[in-house]
């Protein structure tokens, strides 16, 4: 009797197993982003040495920039953090400039005045071209959260210098006050289409902790928000791709880096035509962060090929995702 009770446990597990793989019963990694899962990765972002890549373009930078009320998101979003690292930090700024570092920032100078503050990081990749724009509002919601908390009444930060428009370093300015004009400052579409090309082009691997990527992709989680998101990340990754990327392979596994994934394995076989493999490490392999990613792959792919993809995806029992995407055969760009 009780070797059958074992035996019984055994195929029970097997079967929870298979059908976790195939997406019926979600993996805890999946649940929730809003409790437990939030919580370790900002205890995460605010510890001292994790090997963190250093920060150039992100989609979500260029993302939130699209429009106004995107950026008033990412700034809330970010204050709301801020706030709960202070709330876990003893009262201390050093979890704030560990939070900044662990962003991609670099070392962070941080310079304590009677009035106001300055955070000023020079370890960003510095790119040439100006886009009008300066991108980091999340970060900037970060700073004032934390500051408010800590000051106990309402302490703003703002961007004031930014490597993407033109300085050689980025600066925020933190001050009593309200929110500010430069919330209501967007990207032209054209500009957005430019940096995503220009970021993809010259992706590199991303070595290091990625936890980060997800803790900035949290606004985007909620409805209806996340569904517009997936529409108009599909669009942005096509249109990027469209006659732009003269290396589908490559431009493809170097998409995969610039959204924070470990990478993506392009397979090229006469019978089965293009599969893609996207690959997550532990800390990224959330459901809606898998999502996102993977809306916007979907469009690079089917603006490299022109023909429409076909996507699947499994999580191994470790709670690790892996995304497969194959090019379907038969298809041409004129096809939605």
């Amino acid at each position: 009797m009780q070797a059958r009770k074992v035996k019984t446990a055994k195929v029970q597990r097997r079967t929870v197993a298979k059908k976790r793989q195939r997406g019926r019963i979600p993996h805890a990694a999946e649940r929730t982003i809003s409790g437990n899962n939030e919580e370790l990765l900002l205890k995460r972002a605010t510890e001292a040495g994790h090997t963190v890549p250093l920060r150039g373009l992100q989609i979500q930078d260029i993302f939130y920039s699209s429009a106004p009320e995107l950026r008033v998101l990412a700034f809330k979003s970010g204050f709301n953090l801020g706030a709960e690292a202070y709330r876990k930090s003893g009262g201390s700024m050093g979890p704030l400039q560990r939070l900044l570092e662990n962003a991609g920032l670099g070392k962070i100078v941080y310079y304590p005045f009677e009035s106001r503050s300055t955070f000023t990081s020079r370890a960003l990749k510095h790119w040439d071209k100006s886009l009008g724009v300066n991108l980091h509002v999340f970060e900037s919601g970060i700073i004032s959260g934390y500051l408010s908390a800590h000051a106990g009444r309402s302490v703003i930060a703002e961007e004031t210098a930014c490597v993407f428009n033109g300085s050689n370093h980025c600066m925020f300015l933190a001050k009593p006050g309200s929110l500010h004009a430069d919330l209501h400052h967007s990207l032209e579409f054209a500009d957005i289409l430019r940096a995503l090309r220009y970021a993809v082009e010259h992706a590199e691997t991303q070595r290091g902790w990625h936890g980060y990527y997800v803790l900035e992709t949290i606004p985007l989680f909620s409805e209806p928000v996340f569904s517009e998101s997936l529409k108009f990340l599909y669009l942005l990754g096509k249109m990027t791709a469209e006659g732009h990327l003269p290396r589908p392979e490559r431009e493809v596994a170097l998409a995969a880096l610039f959204v924070g994934l470990d990478g993506a394995k392009v397979t090229s076989a006469k019978k089965h035509g293009v599969s893609i493999t996207l690959s997550y490490r532990s800390e990224t392999s959330l459901g809606r962060f898998v999502d996102i990613t993977s809306a916007f792959m979907s469009g690079i792919v089917k603006g490299a090929y022109g023909r429409n993809v076909k996507v699947s995806r499994t999580l191994s029992g470790r709670g690790v995702y892996n995304v497969k995407m194959e090019v379907l055969e038969g298809f041409n760009n004129k096809v939605a």
